[in-house]
């Protein structure tokens, strides 16, 4: 279970660590020092802020905008890119010393830790002691997952459980004589087979399937679900070791394997179109808690429910504890404006209006236990899953964009049905090995 706060101890921990790399601190204005431009006649201050375009970059705007209007002495600078381009254009900025005073970032990326590792993020203890800001209103996890070397560099924006979501067509089940499946997540992955075996079909006598059971999804963090379902890992606890080719996760991946190129109640990447779930030629799917967005584009077709993923050979739902962080550039001239602008995108109402908006919640119990959001029985489903949910791993090394990489490139031939899993699967686990052995970036 969550706790409901921070200990003493731990947060003294996080107060009495400096700033991060030695290069940069000699450019980093001093937290706390007076605000630029705080005279009556003064300009405002400008914050400029990076992240994602579409949902995300939509709320981001209208924040900024009621902010602005909280707050007149400050402007917020929204540039913001689409997400296959987003950690590229973040290097180049970085790189060229021009990236913005805040920033959205991304756990699984690694980007986070390696930033902080790197000295490019503002620690935010003096800041955080200052405003006598109180950390715990945040998910404890978010701020363990926040710390890097004893010290905060960034306030919790977003949270969520992971790909633990199996959304279903309820028409499609109630149409094949099916109950929907418990929303306790009690049930197995032999008890989803059942289903999506039924709810394959050949619709029109052509002899080609043309309604899958299951999507299950194929990349990494998908795939752990399944493989803590079934006592499995990809990394061990210090992210130094490729599990991959363990027995437990291997056995998860000749499940996923067999849905598709065994069983053939699951459209494997060559047969699956993003529209297929939500057209209802596919009767039940993984994803995460923004999956529930797609109700925007069923429409009126059929009613989408939503239940924990099934539980696997090691008995229980796999799962694993996620959040984006919002962060200020340690080579900011403006930390405390900046820092108001992080505590905007941390506060209870901006974390209710991004689940609203289709994307996850704010990292907060309040807001996870708001009604606005619990008047939803999805919404609920993926609270349970919250106050059990299974810690992050990621490589140690904060190389995570290289080992989504291998990962994918190395996968594809397994999920294609060009390859064997056991005959792959070592060769692909020795490859992030060796990613792993890597230095810290």
């Amino acid at each position: 279970m969550f706790r409901s706060g921070v200990s003493r101890r731990k947060f003294l921990q996080w107060s009495s660590a400096g700033l991060g790399a030695a290069a940069l601190a000699a450019c980093v204005p001093a937290p706390g020092a007076p605000a630029a431009g705080t005279g009556a006649d003064a300009e405002p201050v400008v914050i400029r802020f990076h992240g994602r375009t579409g949902v995300q970059g939509d709320h981001f705007i209208e924040r900024a905008r009621a902010f602005e209007e909280e707050n007149p002495g400050i402007t917020i600078k929204e540039e913001l890119f689409p997400n296959a381009e987003y950690h590229q254009k973040m290097e180049v900025l970085l790189a060229g010393q021009t990236i913005g005073d805040t920033f959205w970032t991304v756990l699984l990326s690694g980007l986070y830790h390696r930033y902080a590792n790197q000295g490019v993020l503002l620690a935010l203890d003096d800041l955080i002691a200052s405003d006598e800001y109180d950390l715990g209103v945040f998910f404890p996890e978010s701020l363990d997952a926040a710390s890097h070397a004893g010290s905060m560099y960034s306030l919790p924006w977003i949270c969520h459980p992971g790909r633990v979501g199996c959304y279903y067509n309820k028409q499609l089940l109630a149409d094949n004589g099916l109950e929907e499946p418990p929303e306790d997540g009690d049930w197995t992955f032999e008890d989803l087979l059942e289903y999506a075996t039924v709810l394959t079909q050949d619709t029109d006598g052509d002899g080609q399937i043309d309604q899958f059971g299951m999507q299950p999804g194929r990349d990494p963090w998908s795939l752990l679900v399944w493989a803590r379902g079934s006592g499995g890992e990809i990394f061990d606890e210090e992210g130094e070791t490729s599990l991959l080719d363990s027995e437990e996760t291997l056995s998860a991946i000749r499940f996923v394997y067999d849905l598709m190129h065994t069983h053939n109640v699951a459209p494997s990447p060559d047969q699956q179109t993003s529209d297929m779930f939500v057209s209802g030629r596919i009767g039940m799917a993984q994803s995460g808690y923004w999956g529930q967005s797609w109700v925007n584009r069923i429409g009126d077709r059929f009613e989408l429910g939503a239940v924990p993923m099934p539980k696997g050979p090691a008995g229980i739902n796999g799962s694993m504890y996620e959040f984006d962080p919002a962060c200020i550039w340690a080579g900011t001239e403006h930390p405390d404006e900046a820092f108001e602008w992080v505590k905007w995108l941390a506060n209870q109402e901006t974390g209710i209006r991004i689940a609203e908006a289709g994307s996850v919640p704010g990292s907060r119990p309040d807001v996870w236990e708001h009604e606005r959001l619990t008047k939803s029985p999805m919404h609920n489903v993926f609270t349970n899953i919250m106050y059990n949910v299974l810690p992050f791993r990621g490589p140690g090394n904060f190389r995570g964009l290289e080992f989504r990489d291998a990962y994918s490139n190395g996968m594809d031939p397994i999920w294609l049905g060009n390859e064997e899993p056991e005959n792959l699967v070592p060769e692909i686990s020795a490859k992030i090995q060796e990613i792993l052995d890597k230095p810290a970036s």
